[in-house]
């Protein structure tokens, strides 16, 4: 498939038609971190639907360890900010420690205005309330994914200019 890397994005992800079938191929994978199974299968279900390759992580532990791991390349953490090991808070503290620009999307059933003021600092983030529908996952995604293209494009070039 000549040329078929052109088309990819960061966070995008490339659709070819080929007798029929529809092959997705995505640049890079999702990191979901939900502690209630059936969530975290629903989440992962929607992402494949979009296209989205998908790790799964059932609490934070789980989630620092894959994203620590060698060859771990993913293009967005999706976390719920009520796991049972670590405030989420604490999490996405850790998270930009090591992986600071790697967009954050935080689903809660908290006060989505407070979850903002309280977490908006820590960008590339986005914000989904509790129970989300696909609509407005895919919503979010893509504000995600303007946000991680706008910021490698005016990402500061090494020579000067």
């Amino acid at each position: 498939m000549g040329g078929a890397d052109q088309g990819e994005r960061c966070f995008g992800r490339l659709v070819a038609d080929k007798k029929k079938d529809v092959y997705v191929k995505t640049t890079k994978r999702v990191l979901v971190v939900e502690d209630e199974v059936l969530i975290r299968m629903l989440a992962v279900d929607m992402l494949l639907e979009f296209g989205y390759q998908s790790d799964e992580a059932g609490n934070a532990a789980e989630a620092l360890k894959q994203l620590q791991m060698p060859g771990a390349d993913y293009g967005l953490v999706f976390l719920d900010i009520g796991l049972p090991d670590k405030r989420g808070d604490d999490l996405i503290k850790e998270i930009r420690a090591s992986h600071s620009d790697l967009p954050l999307l935080v689903a809660s059933g908290e006060d989505q205005v407070a979850l903002k003021s309280r977490l908006g600092g820590f960008a590339p983030i986005a914000f989904l309330g509790k129970p989300y529908d696909s609509h407005h996952f895919r919503e979010q995604l893509a504000i995600l994914s303007a946000i991680a293209e706008r910021g490698a494009r005016l990402a500061p070039s090494q020579h000067s200019g």
